[in-house]
């Protein structure tokens, strides 16, 4: 066996984790859909299978990863009442991010100033890249480059606000 191609796979050791590793790629999928229908079926069975886990979460999975992953999930969402759920699952990952010194959130009292902050994203982006999961981490520098819009100023070039060490690492991870 090629232990250089199985360290690199996350070839799934538990049902859980199968399970886990399905709904990370079904949200990857559903963000290329061009059909509506599919994309929304897609989501619905990700946070049906994130649901599912986060009951009883695994040992095998990280409690921050999976928080992410559902928060992300739930946003993308074609049904409102699904999207609105969003909110508190993000809150859980900033009070999941403080308790554990994760993406600066212990810097913050409220978990609207620290998810305004376009770098506790990146620093969120970062430490999800350092565990490997790629698919996961362009989320985070996508909700990172999210917020840097949200701060940029008419006219202003995006390496205004990022700079070139930045601009690399989230080339890497795309």
């Amino acid at each position: 066996m090629n232990t250089q191609f199985s360290q690199h796979t996350h070839l799934p050791k538990h049902p859980s984790h199968a399970r886990y590793r399905a709904a990370l790629m079904g949200k990857s999928l559903a963000d290329t859909s061009s059909s509506p229908d599919v994309r929304s079926s897609m989501l619905n069975r990700c946070v049906d299978m994130l649901q599912f886990l986060l009951e009883a979460l695994p040992e095998e999975i990280n409690e921050m990863h999976i928080i992410f992953l559902y928060a992300r999930t739930l946003e993308q969402s074609s049904d409102p009442a699904v999207r609105f759920r969003a909110g508190s699952a993000y809150e859980s990952l900033f009070n999941y991010c403080k308790e554990h010194k994760i993406a600066n959130a212990e810097q913050f009292d409220a978990f609207k100033s620290w998810s305004d902050e376009s770098l506790s994203w990146q620093k969120l982006a970062v430490e999800v890249a350092a565990a490997d999961e790629v698919l996961l981490a362009k989320e985070g520098y996508e909700s990172f480059i999210y917020r840097v819009n949200l701060k940029r100023g008419p006219g202003k070039d995006l390496s205004h606000y990022i700079d070139t060490k930045m601009f690399l690492e989230i080339a890497f991870v795309f």
